[in-house]
C-alpha cells in the first residue's frame, strides 16, 4: 500500500487580509492643483468651491454677502401688481409656476419683487426665485436667488430679491420667473395670480418637467445701469465716516457718489465725468478726500464741497502733462501719477493745491519702456509698480528724495492688484500672487499656478485683506469681469475658491470705532454689498463642493474593498440633504449617496452648559455604502441651496487589502 507524502506535512496558513481603518479630520490646507495626485498633503483638496475653515481642521459652507446699497439709475421695469380675478397657486418642492414678461428696455436688472405669502401648511425652506430663457416656455435658467422663510408671512406682500448676477436683460426679448420651494422644505407657500394676466403664467405638478397653462403671477422688475463698480473705499471727511464708490452713470458719464447707511441710497459727490473713465484712485489725508481717473481733473471734496485741483505751479504753469491717473497721501503731500508716462507730480507739505516748478519726479526715467501701474506706501517709503520692476523713494523733500530699484523685483500688474498690510505688500505680478516684505518678493500662489494661469485678464484682479483673509477676486476663463475669489487663510496658509464673487471694488472698514466689516462692490452695477452676512450669495444658492485627496491607502497598485464608510458632519438648525459622493480609480465619474442632516441638538462651539438636547448628539454620523474593489477612492461632498449650511467635522474609512492582481 502506498502512503502520500503529505500526509505527514502541517496544513499550509493562509494569512487573511488586514483589516485596516483611514481617518481623516482636517481640511485646513485648501486647495492644491499643482502637485500630482501621488505627492498631494494630507490636509488639501484637488477641488473645492465656496468652503470655509470652520473650526480646527473642520471644513463648512462658506457666508456669502447681504445686500447694502441701492444700484444707480434702479428704475421699475415691467410691474403686473393688479389682484383682478386673483387665485392662489402653490409652491412646493414639486408645484412650480412660472410667470413670463418682455423686457422693455436693455439693462441690468439687480431685483425684483414678487407677492407671496404661507400657504395652508408653511413653507419650511427658501422660495427659490430663477430668471430663464423663452422658447415656448422656460428654457436656460439665466440667473436665481432665493426668498428666506422668516420674510414671509400668513399675508401677502411684495418682498424684495436681489441678484448677484444682476442679469442683463435685452429689450424686446421674451424671459420666464420660476418659483418653487427649495428641495429640503415642507408645506409650502401661494404665490398670487390675476386674470389681467391671461395666459401669461404656468404651473407644473412636475417640478417643471410638463407645464399647463394659466393666468400671470404678480411681481415688479427693477432696472439699473450697466458698468461695474469704478473704485471706493471707507474715507473719514470732515470728521464723518464715509463709504463712498465711484460708478457708471445713466446718461454714460461716470461720478463718486457716498452711500446712505440707512437706506443705501447714492448721494453725488461729484457727476458727469469722463465716460472714458475705468477706474477711479481715492486718497485722503487732513480731513480732505482726493481721486483722480486718468481722464479728469484731480478733485478734492471736504464733505460738503467738491472741486477740481489745480496742480499748477507759482506761474501757472501746469505740472500735469496728462492727467492722473493714481493719487496717494505720503508724507504730508499729495503724490499724483500721470496716465500712461512715467512722471509723478507732488505737492508742498499739508496742502493739495501749492506746488513748486521742480515738484516732479521720473520713475525711473522720461519715456521709459515700462511705465509704473501702481504707487503704494510701505514701511514708510512709496513704492512704484511696473510690470517688470518695483521702485523705492525715500525722503522726504525735493532736497532729499532718492530713487531706487527695489531688490524685490517682481511686477505688479495694476493698482487695484495691490494690498498693504501691516509690515507687507501682497500683489499680482505675471506668474502668480507675491507678498513682500520690503527687501524680497516671495509667491504666495504656488499652490494654484494652474488656476492663475487659467484667469482671463490679470489686469481686473482686486485684492484685500480682511479679518486674516487675503481676498483676490478674480475673472475665471471666459468671464469678462471679476465673478469669481481666491481667498488665502493667512492664518492657515490654504487657498479657498468661490464662485459668484462678482466683485471689482473692495474695502474694509478700519476707521475708529469701526466693527469688523467689509464692504464688497459690483463688477455688473455700481451696488456695494456687506461681505459674509448670510448662507446664499445676496439670495443665490451656494453650490458646496468639497474633493477630498484621493486615497490609496499606503499601495496605488493593491486593490482595496471598503468595508464600512463614516461621514461626520456637526448637527445644524436645519434639515438637508448633502450628496457624499464617492470616486473610484480617478475616472471622475463618483457613485452618489445623499445623506439627510437632521436639525436639532447643540452645535460645537455654541453650546451653552445646560442647553444641550437630550437624546441628541452634537455630530449627525452616517455609514454610506461603497461596492466593488479598486486602488483609488476619493470621498466628495457637494450641497446647494439657500441656508444650508454645512460643516464637515471628519470621515473614516475601513477597508480590506487585497492580494495585487
Amino acid at each position: 500500500m502506498t502512503v502520500s507524502k503529505f500526509l505527514n506535512k502541517a496544513p499550509v496558513k493562509i494569512t487573511p487580509p488586514k483589516q485596516l481603518t483611514l481617518r481623516k479630520s482636517n481640511f485646513a490646507g485648501g486647495q492644491d492643483t499643482l502637485t500630482s495626485i501621488e505627492e498631494l498633503g494630507p490636509n488639501v483638496s484637488p477641488y473645492l468651491r465656496n468652503v470655509r475653515n470652520v473650526h480646527q481642521g473642520s471644513i463648512g459652507t462658506k457666508k456669502g454677502p447681504g445686500f447694502y446699497g441701492v444700484a444707480p439709475g434702479q428704475t421699475t421695469g415691467v410691474t403686473q401688481t393688479s389682484t383682478t380675478g386673483g387665485t392662489d397657486v402653490a409652491l412646493t418642492t414639486t408645484s412650480w409656476a412660472a410667470s413670463s414678461f418682455t423686457a422693455g428696455s436693455t439693462a441690468r436688472m439687480p431685483r425684483a419683487d414678487f407677492r407671496v405669502k404661507q400657504g395652508g401648511t408653511a413653507g419650511t425652506a427658501p422660495i427659490i426665485v430663477e430668471l430663464w430663457s423663452d422658447s415656448s416656455g422656460p428654457a436656460a435658467k439665466l440667473a436665481s436667488s432665493s426668498i428666506s422663510v422668516a420674510s414671509v408671512t400668513s399675508s401677502y406682500q411684495l418682498i424684495q430679491v436681489n441678484f448677484i448676477e444682476a442679469p442683463a436683460l435685452v429689450s424686446g426679448t421674451k424671459y420666464w420667473w420660476v418659483l418653487y420651494q427649495q428641495s429640503n422644505g415642507t408645506g409650502g407657500y401661494l404665490w398670487s395670480a390675476s386674470s389681467t394676466y391671461a395666459s401669461s403664467g404656468l404651473t407644473s405638478v412636475n417640478s417643471g418637467t410638463t407645464w399647463s397653462s394659466g393666468n400671470g403671477f404678480n411681481f415688479t422688475n427693477y432696472l439699473a445701469t450697466n458698468g461695474g463698480t469704478l473704485g471706493g473705499g471707507r474715507f473719514n471727511v470732515g470728521g464723518t465716516n464715509y463709504d463712498v464708490i465711484a460708478i457708471k452713470e445713466v446718461a454714460g458719464t461716470t461720478g463718486v457718489y457716498w452711500i446712505n447707511p440707512s437706506t443705501g441710497a447714492l448721494t453725488s459727490i461729484s457727476t458727469g465725468l469722463s465716460s472714458s473713465a475705468t477706474y477711479y484712485s481715492f486718497a485722503y489725508s487732513t480731513g480732505i478726500l482726493v481721486y483722480c481717473n486718468g481722464f479728469d481733473s484731480p478733485r478734492q471734496w471736504n464733505g460738503s464741497t467738491d472741486v477740481a485741483i489745480a496742480v499748477v505751479d507759482s506761474g501757472n504753469n501746469n505740472l500735469l502733462s496728462a492727467p492722473a491717473m493714481l493719487v496717494v497721501s505720503h508724507k504730508n503731500r499729495w503724490f499724483f501719477l500721470e496716465n500712461g508716462t512715467s512722471r509723478v507730480v507732488f505737492s508742498e507739505v499739508g496742502t493739495a493745491t501749492t506746488y513748486l516748478s521742480t515738484n516732479f519726479i521720473y520713475v525711473p526715467s522720461p519715456n521709459n519702456g515700462d511705465a509704473p501701474n501702481s504707487m503704494f506706501e510701505l514701511q514708510d517709503y512709496l513704492w512704484f509698480g511696473a510690470r517688470k520692476a518695483k521702485w523705492v523713494l525715500s525722503g522726504s523733500d525735493s532736497s532729499s528724495f532718492v530713487l531706487r530699484r527695489s531688490t524685490a523685483s517682481k511686477g505688479t500688474v495694476t493698482q487695484p492688484a495691490v494690498v498693504v498690510d501691516g509690515n507687507f505688500a501682497y500683489f499680482a505680478s505675471d506668474d502668480g500672487f507675491y507678498s513682500c516684505n520690503g527687501t524680497t518678493d516671495t509667491i504666495i500662489s504656488r499652490a494654484i499656478t494652474p488656476d492663475y494661469q487659467a484667469l482671463a485678464d490679470l489686469t481686473k484682479i482686486v485684492m484685500v485683506v480682511w479679518n486674516n483673509q487675503l481676498r483676490c477676486y478674480v475673472p475665471y476663463a471666459g468671464s469678462p469681469v471679476n465673478n469669481g475669489l481666491m481667498m488665502l487663510d493667512l492664518v492657515n496658509g490654504g487657498w479657498f475658491l468661490d464662485n459668484n464673487a462678482y466683485v471689482s471694488v473692495a474695502f474694509r472698514y478700519q476707521q475708529k470705532g469701526d466693527p469688523l466689516l467689509l464692504i464688497e462692490c459690483s463688477s455688473l452695477v455700481g451696488q456695494a454689498f456687506k461681505a459674509e452676512q448670510q448662507y446664499s450669495d445676496l439670495g443665490k444658492p451656494i453650490k458646496l463642493e468639497y474633493y477630498d485627496a484621493p486615497q490609496a491607502m499606503g499601495d496605488p497598485g493593491l486593490f482595496k474593498q471598503v468595508l464600512f464608510y463614516y461621514v461626520r458632519f456637526v448637527t445644524e438648525a436645519g434639515s438637508y440633504t448633502i450628496d457624499c459622493q464617492m470616486d473610484k480609480e480617478l475616472q471622475n465619474s463618483p457613485a452618489s449617496y445623499p445623506v439627510n442632516l437632521q436639525g436639532g441638538g447643540a452645535k460645537w462651539g455654541t453650546a451653552v452648559w445646560g442647553s444641550f438636547v437630550w437624546g441628541q448628539s452634537n455630530f449627525d454620523e452616517f455609514t454610506v455604502p461603497v461596492s466593488g474593489e479598486y486602488r483609488w477612492f476619493q470621498p466628495r461632498f457637494v450641497i446647494t441651496g439657500a441656508d444650508t449650511p454645512v460643516e464637515l467635522q471628519g470621515y473614516s474609512l475601513v477597508y480590506l487589502l487585497e492580494q495585487p492582481r
